[in-house]
């Protein structure tokens, strides 16, 4: 089950079929918002995520569940910390913030309930599709446009 997410938010799922793998996120200029802690928070979260990848593609099984789990626990942790840094930026206009954290919160839930089911290889490909997607689109249409919303109230 996806969580619900915003009218204004699209969001584009890949499926994972077969051998298809999800794939390495490069950070570049483009997903800058023009706030620098949040640009260093966000390539840190590109590193945890190819990272995660990194385990996944690993040919080596015998302790893939609790790596898996300990790169999971580590950017979920991280994941926690980069929302709750945004969600103070985005109280400095409550026209943002509620829409913001419900998306933060639909995003929490629907990874947590994907990982407590004890993923299998294969659906931890899904949820790296996933997360991959979301994160990217995330940054792209949510979070650059409400920086510049936040610039032009003269709120940054």
């Amino acid at each position: 089950m996806l969580p619900q997410f915003s009218n204004q938010t699209t969001l584009v799922i890949f499926i994972f079929i077969g051998d298809k793998m999800a794939e390495i996120i490069n950070w570049d200029d483009s997903y800058l918002v023009g706030f620098d802690e949040i640009d260093e928070q966000h390539k840190v979260l590109f590193d945890l995520y190819n990272s995660l990848l990194s385990v996944y593609r690993a040919e080596d099984r015998v302790e893939y569940k609790a790596v898996v789990n300990h790169a999971f626990e580590e950017m979920t942790s991280y994941l926690e910390y980069h929302f709750s840094t945004e969600e103070k930026i985005w109280r400095r206009d409550e026209a943002i913030f509620p829409e913001h954290r419900k998306l933060h919160s639909g995003f929490v839930k629907y990874v947590l309930q994907a990982t407590a089911n004890d993923s299998d290889f294969e659906s931890l490909g899904a949820l790296l599709d996933f997360l991959s997607t979301w994160l990217l689109d995330h940054i792209q249409t949510v979070d650059k446009r409400q920086f510049q919303e936040l610039r032009e109230k003269g709120l940054l």
